[in-house]
């Protein structure tokens, strides 16, 4: 981990690594410029763009400049991005009831079915653009739901497979350019497509009468009758051992032979401590779960986007950025067409639509944003909020896997 800001020179490049408190720094410092750029533009309001992919963005765009220009290259330490990510997931757990998970277990279900639908489409579109160009088929699965329903993650791994097996040596670089682009595309259309729909069907969000699933539209009214009290405390410290927890857990399987990101462990790690504090009678402060959940996205999201490196973008923009642009208009058209009828037309299946987009193209954090911009203008969605990061972190991903892997094992490929 970089605990400073520290300028270092290789093969005559200037490097200006940047971690500790200094990655938090311009974190803030981006959130607030997001913030800015939304008050300043009431159509960017209007849209529901998340402010942290706006701020995101505007480094990044600094960045890019400054690397363009020669002075140096910017690179962000990704430690405390990866830890934010375990304390949002295992917040989200927090708010995942029993109860609330048996009453959202249809909403799940039409989610999952929807995204490996979506999933396989964007495998039939890689392939098709693929065989189209004359190109190797595996290049089909990384233009596919390698790179867009399964992110940076799902793309270093499986690039490195089809980089292994069949001799794609850019196989890791291409799945990287895709995820990064559709990681934008989702946080900056996924909100809007859903505020669309809303306002279209007249629909609007209904006060959340348990008070524990309003996840991540609470802090306002949190900060409004702010004061530390016994269940705030305990609803951090549960949330901090889901976090502490999801590492070792995420190693102890891989050791059995099963791959699960540390993240969905912290999605259930968060779970069974919440319904076994419940067990217990221990109160938990929902408000202060909402704080720790909206910190943390936005100080995800915001690092995640202004960590992009857009000047390594450029070099393999042409023919990648049109299979993007088919990738993104499929999306978006089964999104808005279909799922959002198979989803019940619903203002919980608006801000559904936009977490779908938000994670069928680039990432679950993206999704969350997105219905966050939503949900802070229109009023909670508990059910959504439950099964985007249930469907998004967890299940889709196991079915991203058993489509590969059947993908594998056929002739396709050779």
């Amino acid at each position: 981990m970089f605990d400073q800001v520290v300028p270092t020179f290789a093969d005559g490049e200037s490097v200006l690594a940047i971690g500790g408190v200094w990655v938090l720094l311009v974190s803030l410092a981006a959130l607030i410029l997001g913030e800015g750029l939304i008050a300043l533009s009431p159509a960017l309001k209007r849209l529901s763009v998340p402010s942290a992919v706006l701020g995101g963005l505007a480094v990044c765009l600094i960045t890019a400049l400054l690397d363009a220009s020669g002075w140096a290259t910017v690179a962000f330490s990704p430690e405390l991005r990866d830890i934010a990510a375990l304390i949002l997931f295992s917040a989200i757990g927090l708010s995942i009831k029993a109860r609330r998970i048996l009453a959202s277990a249809c909403a799940v279900g039409l989610l999952l079915g929807v995204a490996a639908a979506l999933l396989v489409f964007q495998d039939m579109v890689g392939s098709a653009v693929a065989a189209s160009l004359g190109a190797h088929p595996g290049y089909g699965l990384l233009a596919g739901s390698i790179s867009f329903m399964g992110g940076h993650g799902t793309g270093v791994a499986w690039g490195a497979i089809l980089s292994e097996r069949y001799s794609i040596d850019d196989a890791e670089q291409v799945a990287l350019v895709f995820a990064t682009l559709g990681l934008l595309a989702g946080g900056l259309l996924g909100g809007p497509v859903a505020q669309h729909l809303i306002r279209k069907h007249g629909l609007s969000g209904k006060p959340d009468e348990e008070g524990d699933g309003q996840v991540i539209s609470a802090p306002i009214e949190a900060v409004r009758r702010f004061r530390v009290r016994p269940t705030m405390l305990t609803a951090a410290l549960l949330i901090l051992l889901g976090a502490v927890a999801a590492p070792p857990l995420s190693a102890l399987l891989a050791g059995l032979g099963v791959t699960l990101p540390p993240f969905a462990l912290a999605l259930v790690a968060g779970a069974v401590l919440s319904n076994l504090a419940d067990a217990i009678r221990l109160p938990t402060d929902p408000a202060a779960t909402g704080v720790m959940r909206d910190l943390s996205l936005q100080i995800f999201i915001v690092m995640s986007v202004m960590s992009i490196q857009l000047g390594a973008l450029t070099d393999l923009v042409g023919p990648l950025l049109l299979v993007c642009l088919l990738q993104i208009v499929m999306v978006l058209f089964f999104v808005y067409f279909s799922v959002f009828h198979i989803l019940g037309r619903s203002y919980e299946a608006a801000v559904m639509c936009g977490g779908l987009i938000g994670f069928g193209l680039g990432a679950t954090f993206v999704g969350l944003a997105n219905m966050r911009a939503v949900t802070t203008r229109h009023g909670p969605a508990p059910v959504a909020f439950i099964a985007v990061p249930i469907v998004g972190a967890f299940l889709i991903d196991l079915v991203n896997a058993l489509v590969l892997q059947l993908y594998l094992l056929s002739t396709v490929l050779e």
